[in-house]
């Protein structure tokens, strides 16, 4: 069987909106949303329901040809471009738009895969409901790839990851059969959790067709501050703090250094950093609640009074500002979610996603100022991101006056410091932008044999022809 046979069945069987050769059309499908990786693909599929799925991947079954999955297309390790040598067809999902009506009693809510997550935060919204992920790209990403690459954000240390907010997957599996856990039971101990298996896969294991989804109460209040330290140990002691204070009401709180403010004050002139402070770390912390504004506010101000200033070793260290309505908090994540493009006006970057245990995250961060600038002397270090759940994007931004070039060659050196650090202290290589085509080399060197193996086993055992994304994350 040939490629070429499978097309024209393909072409055959399924409606003509389902597929497509025109290379103007899919050209925005085989290259990653950082352009780095670009592929190729003979006929991009876009079916409309599981059905034209499922008929899709029995054709490439019997004619065993792989298939790529891809969602919203804003994945950062690569994992939905196809390769380059025309061998694998690519199979979008963003037609498989659905968003069913929030179910109150259930506290749930069916998509398709090819749903935004914006489109789900809205329906939910228009429900009185909340679907907490936030992401940069909410407008774009979808449901089916938030699911696959277990998707985190900012709101991971009250919600959870995308693997906590899904109760329930539809997926077509590499035999074209159909899987089907509709997600609205509370409890089910009936054996292996497939469910929880899929989210993370990658589109190896799975074609994700729909979703069941968590849905909370809105908060009453929501309140946001913005507060400058004077040390990374500081500011993961106030957020210890307060934990304590606020338990589950802390929704985010993200660390910032004084080189992003530095960039936001150079390439965003108008934009107002709402502390004006010389101290090496900011961080936006959000709070929501089910108390009134008044009362939250209150207990913010007398928290900070008499513990973020007052408190021994920390006296007078650390400044802050509250957030006064919608438009000041949205003011400041604009700021926040603003790092990745004006890192790109900056220069060259080279970027990480690790997670660490949080009490390894201080040391950790000041060793790497250290080695770093003397691998890469001017080496500009930008980390940022989820310091409540320990998940840092350690980005390195290129030393003033050095070619792009050269700082790329030196990207396996620089990755191979981090990396080391990270894995001796216990933490991850990758929190939650996946392992992809990007990261595999690094995911062989520093997973342990035996997860590689029993990760192996299950993907034959699913996908024996290994039609599905075939070499991401490993190969077989």
């Amino acid at each position: 069987m040939t490629t070429l046979a499978a097309i024209a069945k393909l072409k055959t069987e399924l409606p003509p909106s389902a597929w497509s050769e025109d290379q103007d059309i899919i050209s925005p499908h085989v290259i990653d949303w950082r352009q780095r990786v670009s592929g190729a693909t003979p006929i991009l599929l876009t079916p409309a329901n599981r059905e034209d799925v499922q008929q899709a991947v029995r054709i490439c079954a019997e004619h065993r040809i792989p298939l790529v999955p891809q969602g919203g297309n804003t994945g950062l390790v690569a994992g939905g471009i196809p390769g380059i040598e025309q061998t694998e067809i690519l199979l979008s999902l963003s037609r498989m738009i659905s968003v069913d009506a929030a179910n109150p009693a259930n506290m749930t809510i069916k998509v398709g895969a090819g749903a935004t997550l914006q489109a789900v935060q809205n329906a939910a919204k228009e429900a009185g409901l909340l679907f907490p992920l936030s992401l940069a790209s909410e407008g774009t990403c979808s449901i089916g790839g938030n699911i696959a690459t277990n998707a985190g954000g900012v709101h991971v240390i009250k919600y959870g990851t995308m693997q906590a907010l899904v109760t329930g997957i539809e997926a077509v599996l590499p035999s074209g059969e159909l899987y089907i856990d509709n997600g609205n039971l509370v409890k089910n101990n009936t054996g292996y959790n497939l469910t929880r298996l899929l989210c993370g896969s990658e589109g190896t294991l799975g074609i994700i067709t729909a979703a069941t989804l968590k849905l909370f109460p809105q908060p009453k209040t929501k309140l946001s501050a913005w507060l400058g330290f004077n040390s990374m140990q500081q500011a993961i002691d106030i957020f210890m703090n307060l934990r304590h204070e606020f338990g589950d009401q802390i929704a985010a709180f993200e660390i910032m250094p004084s080189a992003a403010m530095a960039f936001l004050d150079r390439h965003l002139p108008h934009a107002k950093i709402p502390i004006q402070t010389d101290t090496p770390w900011h961080a936006l912390v959000d709070i929501y609640s089910m108390i009134n504004e008044s009362s939250l506010q209150n207990q913010f101000i007398d928290w900070y009074d008499s513990n973020a200033v007052n408190r021994d070793g920390i006296k007078d260290s650390i400044i802050g500002v509250i957030a006064t309505n919608q438009r000041e908090m949205d003011a400041f994540w604009r700021l926040r979610e603003s790092f990745p493009d004006i890192q790109k006006r900056e220069g060259y970057s080279i970027k990480h996603d690790i997670a660490l245990p949080l009490d390894q995250i201080a040391a950790f961060t000041q060793e790497m100022l250290t080695e770093l600038q003397q691998l890469c002397p001017g080496v500009r270090p930008v980390p940022f991101g989820h310091l409540g759940d320990g998940n840092l994007h350690f980005n390195l931004t290129c030393p003033v006056g050095m070619k792009d070039a050269d700082f790329k060659d030196m990207a396996e050196d620089l990755t191979a410091c981090i990396f080391g650090e990270v894995h001796k202290r216990g933490g991850t290589i990758s929190a939650e932008h996946g392992i992809g085509l990007l990261r595999k080399s690094d995911l062989k060197r520093y997973k342990m044999a035996a997860d590689l193996k029993i990760m192996r086993d299950i993907k034959q055992a699913i996908d024996p022809h290994n039609l599905f994304n075939p070499g991401r994350i490993f190969d077989l």
